[in-house]
Formats: C-alpha cells, sequence, structure tokens
C-alpha cells in the first residue's frame, strides 16, 4: 500500500468519525507542514470533514515554528494551538529562588 493510498485512508476513517458525530473536528499536533497541507487538499478535495486547527511546540526561547507552520496555517485558514510556551525555561536574570543569574549588579 502505497503512502498516498494510506493517507487517503486515515483521511476517510477520520471523516466517518466526524460525521457520525464521535468526535466534533478534527486537530492535529506536531505534524510536518507538508503532510497538513496535503491532508487539507484532500479533504477540500473530496469534500470531507475540515481540518479545523493543530498544535505545534511553541516557545519564547526557540520560535521555529514561525518560519514554516505558522504562515503555513495562515495561508490554509487552519487554527493553531500552541503548547510549552515557556519551555520550561526562566526568561529572566533570576532562578525561580530570587537569586540572579549573572555575577553583575544593579
Amino acid at each position: 500500500m502505497g503512502l498516498h493510498n494510506l493517507s487517503g485512508r486515515i483521511n476517510e476513517g477520520l471523516d466517518d468519525l466526524v460525521r457520525h458525530r464521535n468526535f466534533h473536528y478534527i486537530e492535529f499536533s506536531d505534524t510536518l507542514a507538508y503532510i497538513l497541507s496535503k491532508t487539507k487538499v484532500l479533504t477540500d478535495l473530496r469534500s470531507m470533514s475540515p481540518v479545523v486547527a493543530f498544535q505545534i511546540p511553541y516557545n519564547l526561547n526557540r520560535r521555529y515554528p514561525e518560519q514554516e507552520l505558522i504562515q503555513m496555517a495562515i495561508e490554509e485558514d487552519i487554527g493553531i494551538a500552541a503548547r510549552g510556551l515557556l519551555a520550561g525555561v526562566f526568561l529572566t536574570e533570576y532562578t525561580g529562588v530570587g537569586v540572579r543569574t549573572s555575577g553583575t549588579s544593579r
């Protein structure tokens, strides 16, 4: 079975779940932009339930999704749910206990 047939069958299965009211909508998480875009095209051409959103790892420390994923979502009219905004890091010069991390003083 080729990749095209497999992705088409997955899309059909997801569409059946939405049409039978098992799910309200389709949302993807941590998916490559070209796969999401391909899925969006297939669902549009076959009049299937649309992909309405996808979840991306986005944080203030590493903002790589701005380069590809956010631009694709805007172009394809897909919502974005960001997760891990702080990425478990401190964005100030203080640690969690109030001690300065830098050796300089103000």
